[in-house]
């Protein structure tokens, strides 16, 4: 059986200060941000069997003669990290780093990411045309671009400066 890939994306490179400064700025007064490391461990940990804290139980005869909003709140607040910021330890390659806003409203957000943007990688079956087409848009923004490459097997990133 062949396997065939194609690498034709792109992934952004971003100035982390400059873009936590932007999200920061737009978004703080739209709700609560939740910003940070995401953290990676195995599901057989103390986390996820219930013995560490309580993010997966929720006390129903209590609950219900309560605040259920206001208990919600108070659960997503105590247990923010393991909600959003954990994932199994398949994924602890990655380091990722996520920004997350519990909004007032459904609308959707927008967040500029051009003055903190630094590079655009090309995967490496990216079109000659489209190359051509970002080449001219990083000249504009004074960013570089890469191509990513592969060379006996192993990944090489090669860094195109702006002219």
């Amino acid at each position: 059986m062949v396997s065939i890939c194609h690498h034709t994306g792109v992934c952004l490179v971003s100035n982390k200060e400059r873009l936590l400064a932007t999200v920061q700025k737009s978004l703080n007064a739209k709700g609560k941000l939740y910003i940070g490391e995401v953290s990676y461990s195995e599901y057989d940990s103390p986390m996820y069997n219930g013995s560490a804290n309580n993010m997966f139980h929720v006390d129903y005869s209590f609950w219900v003669p309560n605040n259920v909003p206001n208990n919600i709140e108070n659960l997503i607040n105590e247990n923010y990290q393991d909600y959003y910021f954990r994932k199994h330890a398949d994924w602890k390659s990655e380091s990722e780093f996520r920004i997350l806003l519990r909004g007032q409203d459904e609308e959707p957000d927008f967040i500029s990411i051009s003055n903190s943007l630094d590079t655009i990688i090309l995967g490496v079956d990216f079109t000659n045309e489209s190359e051509y087409i970002v080449h001219q848009r990083c000249k504009e923004l004074s960013i570089q671009y890469g191509i990513m490459c592969w060379r006996n097997g192993t990944p090489d990133l090669q860094i195109h400066k702006p002219l």
